[in-house]
């Protein structure tokens, strides 16, 4: 076509003028718009019930359910990014459209302006006209790409529903077994709970057992503690007893070879001393010879019964009075001496205990201490202690032993000395009836050849002993019978 200057109209610039477009042009945007009307979304919740498949929805393997959602989503994002170079491109050619249009109206305003400006517009011209010539390749080619994708998209459409099938196979697979499994696991679970009502059947009776066990070892324990206690109080009474009755008993006398002196005989001589004071007698235990009289005869049973009538016959108060004399002399002045000695001796015996119960203290820790290095210092300690308890006792002794002497020397008797009384050969014993009940005589009669000799008379006669003198002789016996009673033998434990 011409314009009015008698020039004639490219063909790019026909369709801008009322020129309608090329064919191909035409074929180009049918195939575009038919290829976006041809896409849709995957319907997600429409259920296929054309197949009559149940929704594969949580049935099918995740494995090839996740690999399919994941090539679907690649090919929506693939289309996606198709339609989008599509809408560029088609907005390209609108751009292009108005552009020309643009150029078009440019170029009757410069060939009405200029007319010498026709090597420029066919330059302008032929770079539109490649460029139009790029777009319909380009096109072309989004073409190409868009019946790949429809292609991908039908296969993955025929995967998805070989999957769906396989994924219904496998479901129906899965519940034969899984209600096989289930039948199993009922009866597994079954015996389980008989066996779990066994054990706990079993565990109870082990538990009460348990429990009763646990008690017996704590009664055990106790009932060994207690035993320990006691015979660590035992071991410290029986050690202090017995380093008592060791500070008590006597030294052991040693024995000395006696060398053979010929010595003159020499009569006896009296005591010196204090003269004894007058012989206190018991007249229950005074014997009386029936039939005999209490007058001068030959007859050696009379002279003995004389000689008792005239001890029976004697005035208590007159004897005693130069003794209680004497002993006030000198109670005056030991008593002072002997509180002092009471004192200490009452200081030592706390001085015993406080060790004794050190002794039984270290006793108990010894058995309760599983240290071998603890264990040996603490017995070194006990042997200290010991050693310590027996001075202890030896002093205790020693005090004791002042005491008992200065008693005895505050209650022994007076004695006289004994005459020698020539008697007949024959001994002669008499009774006579107590009428004081205080003194008590034992004589002895020998006889040697054809002369009878009243050779000596044992006295055992106490002047009247007070009830402190009674106590300490009931003790001193009493220890003196233990000492002989007790062995190291019969100090132990089973």
């Amino acid at each position: 076509m011409e314009d009015q200057g008698g020039r004639s109209t490219p063909p790019y610039l026909r369709s801008v003028r009322g020129v309608p477009d090329s064919p191909f042009r035409g074929s180009m945007r049918s195939e575009a718009n038919s290829s976006i009307s041809s896409y849709r979304d995957f319907p997600h919740a429409k259920k296929y019930q054309a197949e009559g498949l149940a929704s594969p929805r949580g049935i099918a393997p995740q494995a090839n359910s996740r690999a399919v959602i994941s090539a679907l989503k690649g090919l929506q994002e693939k289309i996606r990014k198709l339609e989008l170079e599509r809408t560029e491109a088609e907005d390209n050619l609108k751009r292009l459209a108005t552009e020309s249009k643009h150029y078009k109206d440019i170029l009757q305003k410069e060939h009405h302006a200029k007319s010498t400006s026709q090597g420029i517009i066919s330059k302008q011209n032929d770079d539109l006209q490649n460029d139009l010539q790029g777009a319909e390749a380009r096109c072309h080619l989004l073409e190409k790409q868009l019946d790949y994708m429809r292609k991908m998209v039908q296969t993955a459409e025929m995967d998805r529903d070989n999957a769906v099938q396989r994924s219904a196979m496998l479901t129906q697979q899965i519940s034969q077994q899984a209600t096989a499994d289930i039948k199993g696991q009922i009866g597994k679970l079954t015996g389980l709970e008989r066996e779990h009502m066994k054990l706990t059947a079993s565990q109870s009776l082990a538990e009460s057992k348990i429990r009763e066990l646990e008690e017996r070892l704590r009664n055990e324990a106790h009932h060994r503690k207690l035993l320990e206690d006691k015979t660590v109080q035992l071991q410290t009474e029986s050690e202090r007893n017995r380093i008592l009755l060791r500070a008590a008993s006597p030294p052991p006398k040693i024995k000395k070879k006696k060398k053979k002196k010929v010595k003159a005989k020499s009569k006896p001589q009296p005591v010196p001393g204090n003269p004894p004071g007058h012989f206190h007698l018991n007249m229950g235990n005074i014997p009386f010879v029936v039939g005999k009289s209490a007058s001068k005869s030959h007859s050696v049973g009379a002279n003995i019964q004389q000689a008792l009538s005239l001890l029976k016959g004697h005035n208590p108060a007159l004897c005693n009075a130069l003794a209680q004399r004497q002993a006030r002399r000198c109670s005056s002045s030991t008593s002072s001496d002997s509180e002092g000695l009471e004192d200490l001796l009452l200081g030592l015996q706390d001085e015993f205990g406080h060790m004794s119960f050190e002794h039984q203290e270290l006793g108990r820790q010894i058995n309760e201490t599983d240290d071998l290095v603890i264990r040996e210092d603490l017995e070194r300690e006990l042997e200290h202690l010991v050693k310590r308890m027996e001075a202890k006792g030896e002093q205790i002794a020693m005090v004791k032993h002042q005491i008992n002497k200065r008693s005895e020397q505050r209650t022994r008797p007076k004695y006289r000395p004994q005459p020698h009384v020539h008697v007949r050969p024959r001994s002669a014993s008499a009774r006579l009836p107590a009428s004081g009940g205080e003194i008590e005589v034992v004589t002895t009669v020998k006889t040697k050849g054809s002369k009878g000799v009243f050779a000596g008379v044992e006295n055992r006669i106490p002047q009247k002993p007070g009830v402190n003198a009674d106590k300490n002789l009931k003790v001193l016996k009493g220890m003196q019978n233990l000492q002989s009673s007790l062995t190291k033998d019969d100090l132990h434990w089973d």
